[in-house]
């Protein structure tokens, strides 16, 4: 896994890892290394495959397949949030590094979680184990369909056709979204 909390003196301040962060960082080492000759070395590529598997084996929730926003340096859960967001990055990453090494398992992996997250859009609107309230109104947010829109655009460089369940989301997010254009 990856630290973030490091001072201007290159000192950590804080051993805690943010989900979120990890997904982010394994995408960002694997499309560097897919897209860029010069960080297309082993280096790079061991970097976000030990990241990836720090995240398989510490940020999901087995029960309830929820990813935690933050983990002990050794992958002990401290947080977990009502949102589909570290559950995305956690996806974007082992897509991304599936395509870089071809390993079947972060594929499948990264495409599980992105069905999940759907599921938790349809049923949930997007806000897993957040109970609707009897006094609350019915809000249309644009995060949600954004973040989908991205995950299935990442979905589209790791197979050479999307599935007919992938088309469908993406039209939804793009109504969602154009219902906030003025």
């Amino acid at each position: 896994g990856f630290f973030s909390c490091i001072g201007k003196n290159g000192q950590l301040y804080d051993t805690l890892k943010f989900g979120w962060l990890q997904g982010r960082q394994v995408w960002m080492y694997s499309r560097l290394y897919n897209e860029l000759d010069r960080y297309r070395n082993s280096k790079i590529l061991n970097a976000a495959i030990r990241g990836a598997d720090f995240m398989m084996a510490n940020l999901k929730d087995k029960k309830s397949k929820k990813c935690y926003f933050l983990v002990t340096r050794e992958g002990q859960p401290v947080k977990i949030q009502r949102t589909i967001f570290t559950e995305c990055f956690y996806s974007l990453g082992l897509l991304e590094l599936g395509r870089a090494t071809k390993d079947e398992k972060y594929l499948i992996e990264g495409l599980a979680m992105i069905d999940q997250i759907i599921d938790w859009v349809k049923t949930e609107n997007g806000f897993p184990g957040l109970p609707r309230l009897s006094g609350s109104h019915s809000v249309n947010v644009m995060n949600v369909p954004m973040m989908l829109l991205s995950l299935i655009d990442e979905i589209e460089t790791v197979m050479e056709k999307l599935e007919d369940k992938y088309v469908q989301v993406r039209e939804w997010c793009i109504k969602q979204i154009l219902q906030h254009v003025q």
